[in-house]
């Protein structure tokens, strides 16, 4: 057990309210270290993580800013203990999490239509070589891969997109 005698209150709070936003997010100590290295904390690591939530070594400056910037919160909040509007935590903390997922599924979208134009190209390709030129074998694998293609072409993948989100519950 860790002596939290030696830490100021701040120090502890600190310490405490980062474990938790970072379990809050379901995120693992590697995922934390990531984070703060893309926050300019070259160092971190799941251990620097693991050693701060636990109070075995004190936050530097640099990790506390880094810290606030991830969690959408000032260092003073992260701090403050009982003294933080929990409610206004959880909020921002809420709204991070769907930014989070809102750019995850934006990247996922902007793949599929990749793909999808992709298909298309691909299947027009396929419909360059004159069936006169090709043996039958190789006319039969064409078809198969034209009819794969059409099928992935017919998705219509914004329609389907935009129908998902018309019904999606608001």
């Amino acid at each position: 057990m860790v002596d939290e005698e030696k830490y100021s209150k701040h120090e502890v709070a600190f310490a405490h309210e980062v474990a938790r936003r970072r379990e809050l997010r379901g995120w693992t100590l590697q995922q934390m270290a990531d984070a703060l290295r893309r926050e300019g904390v070259e160092y971190a690591s799941a251990m620097t993580v693991s050693r701060t939530e636990k109070l075995n070594r004190p936050a530097r400056m640099n990790e506390a800013l880094a810290y606030g910037r991830i969690f959408g919160s000032t260092v003073n909040e992260l701090t403050s203990g009982a003294e933080v509007d929990h409610e206004i935590v959880m909020a921002n903390e809420i709204a991070a999490m769907a930014l989070d997922y809102s750019q995850t599924v934006l990247r996922s979208v902007q793949r599929a239509h990749q793909n999808w134009a992709a298909a298309i190209q691909l299947r027009d390709t396929l419909h360059k070589y004159p069936a006169q030129e090709l043996s039958s074998e190789q006319l039969e694998r064409r078809d198969h891969a034209v009819a794969q293609l059409n099928r992935v072409i017919e998705l219509d993948l914004m329609s389907e997109m935009s129908r998902a989100w018309e019904e999606a519950p608001r």
